[in-house]
């Protein structure tokens, strides 16, 4: 178990080529831009079902117990 354990250690340790000078900043933005598009898919998706998205069939159940 301890052979497996550092053999872990050593893939996680590996460099894989990237670069130090990676911005943080251009990270983020990127991951927005990822989310606002997947944002936007979930909305297609919903307009095309003809639901209302993740509130849709909520219409209704007021009062029920």
């Amino acid at each position: 178990m301890m052979e497996d354990m550092n053999e872990v250690n050593d893939a996680l340790g590996r460099n894989y080529g990237v670069s130090d000078d990676i911005d943080e900043a251009d990270l983020d933005a990127e991951l927005a831009g990822l989310e606002d598009e997947l944002e936007g898919m979930g909305e297609e998706e919903g307009e095309q079902s003809g639901g209302g998205g993740r509130e849709g069939g909520r219409e209704g159940r007021e009062g029920c117990v």
